[in-house]
């Protein structure tokens, strides 16, 4: 458990094995900017927590600020990012080419791009804030999918985005049901508006096909019917960074490395 905020001038923590717990212990790690625009390939000038090719890894209960991203999974697996506010950085959250993540009851705001999901399959993101990201075309979105699929969007808010409040492009089989989304322009934009569910199966089953407990609130009126997008798709590959594709560790290496960046060697987290 982190017993003190950090100022960090690179990444905060690296992670580098499977069945990891970072409990934050409600401190707040800061970093040093958003770096340039790189949209959509991840930023990863300075990243709060970033790990990739582990399985069972678990985020907590933190506040990550001023970094590129605030967390990067890039080929993770049932790893999970739990009661996190990741707030005024270029990415709040990116899960890149990952399986069944859970993303829930964290807060993505103020960030350029909220929570990122690109070739993520099976993942649950449920009880969430992701709320008033700002603009750098194309940014201000709360949650933005990417050839992803299977996905569970569940009991969000998502709110009073400069842009996008949800939006697909190439993403299939997604279910979107029990949240609110407001104050968003527009609302929802999907350029196969007929490849994502807007209800839960199940409770439809049990419902008799009456959807309205299960129906996402998109302004004023609960709706089923999506928006058919003219925005650009993106054409984007896997990005993978040194420190966090460099393999399983050794049995001499630390699970979690601190103050770690590619590109200099000298940055640090220092306590605040």
């Amino acid at each position: 458990m982190l017993a003190n905020d950090l100022k960090c001038s690179g990444d905060a923590f690296v992670i580098v094995a499977d069945n990891v717990t970072l409990d934050l212990g409600g401190r707040t790690i800061t970093g040093p900017g958003m770096g340039p625009q790189t949209w959509p390939q991840p930023q990863l000038d300075s990243v709060g927590v970033r790990t990739g090719g582990h399985t069972g890894v678990t985020i907590r209960n933190g506040t990550i600020s001023e970094f590129s991203t605030g967390i990067y999974f890039v080929d993770m697996a049932k790893s999970r990012i739990e009661d996190v506010t990741s707030q005024r950085s270029r990415y709040g959250f990116y899960i890149h080419a990952s399986n069944e993540s859970v993303i829930r009851r964290s807060t993505v705001v103020g960030n350029i791009y909220g929570l990122h999901l690109q070739d993520a399959n099976d993942s649950l993101v449920e009880g969430n804030n992701l709320v008033r990201q700002t603009y750098n075309s194309p940014g201000g979105y709360g949650i933005y999918l990417y050839r992803s699929t299977g996905n569970r969007i569940v009991e969000n808010t998502i709110e009073n985005n400069v842009n996008w409040g949800i939006w697909f492009s190439d993403a299939r089989n997604n279910r979107v049901f029990r949240n609110n989304v407001a104050g968003n322009s527009p609302q929802v934009s999907d350029n196969n508006p007929d490849a994502n569910k807007w209800y839960d199966a199940e409770i439809r089953k049990a419902t008799g096909g009456r959807t309205t407990r299960a129906l996402t609130e998109i302004g004023t009126s609960s709706v089923t019917r999506r928006m058919r997008s003219r925005d650009p798709v993106p054409r984007s590959t896997r990005t993978h960074s040194p420190s966090a594709t460099a393999g399983r560790r050794s049995e001499a290496r630390p699970s979690i490395t601190t103050g770690r960046r590619s590109r200099d060697r000298r940055a640090r987290c220092v306590s605040s």
